[in-house]
Protein backbone atom coordinates (compact mmCIF):
# COMPACT_ATOMS: atom_id res chain seq x y z
CA UNK A 1 0.00 0.00 0.00
CA UNK A 2 0.38 3.36 -0.67
CA UNK A 3 0.20 6.54 2.03
CA UNK A 4 1.73 9.78 2.99
CA UNK A 5 2.03 12.16 6.19
CA UNK A 6 2.64 15.27 3.58
CA UNK A 7 -0.24 15.00 1.12
CA UNK A 8 -3.41 13.86 0.90
CA UNK A 9 -2.91 10.21 -0.93
CA UNK A 10 -6.21 10.49 -2.89
CA UNK A 11 -4.86 13.12 -4.85
CA UNK A 12 -2.12 10.52 -5.73
CA UNK A 13 -4.97 8.30 -6.38
CA UNK A 14 -7.22 10.65 -8.32
CA UNK A 15 -4.00 11.10 -10.74
CA UNK A 16 -2.92 7.64 -11.51
CA UNK A 17 -6.55 6.40 -12.00
CA UNK A 18 -6.82 9.57 -13.99
CA UNK A 19 -3.84 7.95 -15.76
CA UNK A 20 -5.39 4.91 -16.48
CA UNK A 21 -4.34 2.74 -13.89
CA UNK A 22 -7.03 0.84 -11.56
CA UNK A 23 -6.15 1.50 -7.72
CA UNK A 24 -7.96 0.76 -4.68
CA UNK A 25 -8.61 3.78 -2.02
CA UNK A 26 -7.96 2.55 1.57
CA UNK A 27 -8.82 3.85 5.30
CA UNK A 28 -7.99 3.52 8.40
CA UNK A 29 -5.33 4.25 7.59
CA UNK A 30 -5.54 6.35 4.12
CA UNK A 31 -4.03 4.81 1.65
CA UNK A 32 -4.04 3.35 -2.09
CA UNK A 33 -2.91 0.20 -3.32
CA UNK A 34 -2.72 -1.83 -6.18
CA UNK A 35 -3.75 -5.53 -7.60
CA UNK A 36 -1.32 -6.69 -9.15
CA UNK A 37 -2.16 -9.16 -11.78
CA UNK A 38 -0.59 -11.29 -14.73
CA UNK A 39 -0.46 -8.01 -16.53
CA UNK A 40 1.67 -5.89 -14.63
CA UNK A 41 4.49 -8.11 -15.58
CA UNK A 42 4.25 -7.11 -18.81
CA UNK A 43 7.37 -5.71 -20.63
CA UNK A 44 7.66 -1.70 -19.46
CA UNK A 45 4.33 -1.76 -17.16
CA UNK A 46 6.23 -1.47 -14.23
CA UNK A 47 8.20 1.47 -15.11
CA UNK A 48 5.10 3.06 -16.22
CA UNK A 49 3.80 2.65 -13.14
CA UNK A 50 6.49 4.07 -10.86
CA UNK A 51 7.06 6.93 -13.82
CA UNK A 52 3.41 7.82 -13.49
CA UNK A 53 3.48 7.68 -9.50
CA UNK A 54 6.84 10.01 -9.68
CA UNK A 55 5.09 12.63 -12.04
CA UNK A 56 2.02 12.30 -9.75
CA UNK A 57 3.89 13.41 -6.61
CA UNK A 58 6.04 15.66 -8.28
CA UNK A 59 2.85 17.80 -9.70
CA UNK A 60 1.05 17.22 -6.03
CA UNK A 61 4.27 18.80 -4.18
CA UNK A 62 3.67 21.95 -5.93
CA UNK A 63 0.67 22.38 -3.82
CA UNK A 64 1.29 20.03 -0.99
CA UNK A 65 -1.93 20.93 1.23
CA UNK A 66 -4.25 20.68 -1.65
CA UNK A 67 -7.09 19.30 -1.05
CA UNK A 68 -8.97 16.16 -3.00
CA UNK A 69 -12.14 16.82 -5.14
CA UNK A 70 -15.03 15.45 -6.91
CA UNK A 71 -16.14 11.84 -6.05
CA UNK A 72 -13.16 11.09 -4.25
CA UNK A 73 -13.42 13.24 -1.81
CA UNK A 74 -16.47 11.72 -0.31
CA UNK A 75 -14.33 8.75 0.22
CA UNK A 76 -11.54 10.07 1.83
CA UNK A 77 -14.23 12.18 4.22
CA UNK A 78 -16.10 9.48 5.19
CA UNK A 79 -13.33 8.13 6.96
CA UNK A 80 -13.44 11.76 9.39
CA UNK A 81 -16.81 11.27 10.38
CA UNK A 82 -16.59 9.89 14.08
CA UNK A 83 -20.38 8.39 14.20
CA UNK A 84 -20.05 5.48 11.34
CA UNK A 85 -23.45 5.12 11.91
CA UNK A 86 -24.12 7.94 9.86
CA UNK A 87 -21.62 6.91 6.88
CA UNK A 88 -23.96 5.37 4.85
CA UNK A 89 -27.03 7.49 4.85
CA UNK A 90 -24.15 10.63 4.08
CA UNK A 91 -22.84 8.53 0.97
CA UNK A 92 -26.78 7.21 -0.09
CA UNK A 93 -27.58 11.01 -0.09
CA UNK A 94 -24.38 11.97 -2.15
CA UNK A 95 -25.08 8.93 -4.43
CA UNK A 96 -28.98 9.75 -5.27
CA UNK A 97 -27.66 14.12 -5.82
CA UNK A 98 -24.90 12.43 -8.35
CA UNK A 99 -27.63 10.59 -10.16
CA UNK A 100 -30.60 13.00 -9.93
CA UNK A 101 -32.45 12.81 -13.66
CA UNK A 102 -33.19 16.98 -14.57
CA UNK A 103 -35.24 17.02 -17.46
CA UNK A 104 -32.70 18.43 -20.27
CA UNK A 105 -32.89 21.92 -21.35
CA UNK A 106 -34.64 21.57 -24.51
CA UNK A 107 -37.78 20.19 -23.71
CA UNK A 108 -40.51 19.88 -22.22
CA UNK A 109 -41.93 18.20 -19.13
CA UNK A 110 -45.37 16.95 -18.57
CA UNK A 111 -46.59 15.62 -15.70
CA UNK A 112 -48.63 12.77 -16.04
CA UNK A 113 -50.81 11.10 -13.08
CA UNK A 114 -51.65 7.30 -13.72
CA UNK A 115 -53.82 4.86 -12.16
CA UNK A 116 -52.33 1.15 -11.77
CA UNK A 117 -52.82 -1.62 -9.40
CA UNK A 118 -55.44 0.77 -7.63
CA UNK A 119 -52.69 3.07 -6.75
CA UNK A 120 -52.44 6.45 -7.85
CA UNK A 121 -49.13 6.94 -9.13
CA UNK A 122 -47.40 10.48 -10.65
CA UNK A 123 -44.37 10.29 -13.52
CA UNK A 124 -42.49 13.27 -15.30
CA UNK A 125 -42.28 12.74 -18.75
CA UNK A 126 -39.87 14.22 -21.41
CA UNK A 127 -41.36 15.42 -24.74
CA UNK A 128 -39.14 15.84 -27.88
CA UNK A 129 -38.93 19.43 -29.24
CA UNK A 130 -38.37 19.84 -33.03
CA UNK A 131 -35.01 21.41 -32.63
CA UNK A 132 -31.14 21.17 -33.49
CA UNK A 133 -29.20 22.53 -31.06
CA UNK A 134 -26.80 21.75 -28.27
CA UNK A 135 -28.31 21.10 -25.15
CA UNK A 136 -25.37 21.65 -22.44
CA UNK A 137 -27.08 19.97 -20.16
CA UNK A 138 -26.97 16.62 -21.00
CA UNK A 139 -24.36 17.59 -23.76
CA UNK A 140 -25.29 15.79 -26.89
CA UNK A 141 -26.31 17.01 -29.98
CA UNK A 142 -30.19 17.02 -30.22
CA UNK A 143 -31.66 16.32 -33.65
CA UNK A 144 -34.77 16.74 -35.36
CA UNK A 145 -37.33 15.30 -33.77
CA UNK A 146 -35.50 13.05 -31.02
CA UNK A 147 -35.59 11.39 -27.53
CA UNK A 148 -34.33 13.56 -25.53
CA UNK A 149 -33.42 11.07 -22.66
CA UNK A 150 -29.96 12.76 -21.22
Amino acid sequence: AIGSDVFDIYRLADILNNKGWNLNNLQFPSGIHICVTYRHKLEGVVEQFLKDVTDGVNVIMQNPQDKVSGAIAIYATSQKIHDRSIVDGIIEIYMDSCYNTTPCANSIVENVQTVSDHQKTSETKLLPLEIASVDKSCNELISTPTDLSC
